[in-house]
């Protein structure tokens, strides 16, 4: 991955040390996060740059009827790794009309699942049966400090 840091103004690009074009050669391609970059490094002469766009697969998570939720609305979704530095104590003691609901795994699971029997925990989800989730969700919630 190649990148500007952000000190850097526009059209300022420093190569490191360690020689980038000895690096590209030996690689399968050079990944560009924006059209701007992959422009300057196609220009300087990069071959095989490969879009490395951030966002959301909107095919994948969008608004849909076959959301996998059977629950009392609204339903508060969180999504992620279990642990402490999440702070989901402070989601999950709230007192809130409707269903929590818990996806994810991690090492404050058990813990959890036994100190609120009220919120619906369901483990690790990935690809449609997460985006199925998220599509029947009414509020996400991240209580993270």
């Amino acid at each position: 991955m190649i990148a500007r840091s952000p000190g850097h103004a526009a059209g300022a690009f420093r190569p490191t040390k360690i020689s980038l074009t000895a690096v590209v050669a030996t690689s399968s391609g050079v990944m560009v996060a924006t059209a701007s970059l992959e422009a300057e490094l196609g220009a300087r002469g990069f071959t095989n740059l490969r879009r490395w766009t951030r966002g959301v697969d909107t095919e994948m998570f969008r608004p849909r009827a076959d959301a996998l939720l059977d629950a009392p609305r609204p339903i508060h979704l969180y999504v992620g790794r279990l642990a402490v530095e999440k702070n989901l104590d402070a989601f999950l003691s709230l007192d809130l009309e409707g269903s929590k609901v818990v996806v994810g795994d991690g090492p404050q699971a058990a813990e959890l699942e036994r100190g609120y029997p009220e919120a619906r925990f369901l483990g690790a989800r990935v690809g449609e049966d997460l985006a199925r989730l998220y599509a029947a969700a009414d509020v996400f919630v991240f209580p993270s400090r």
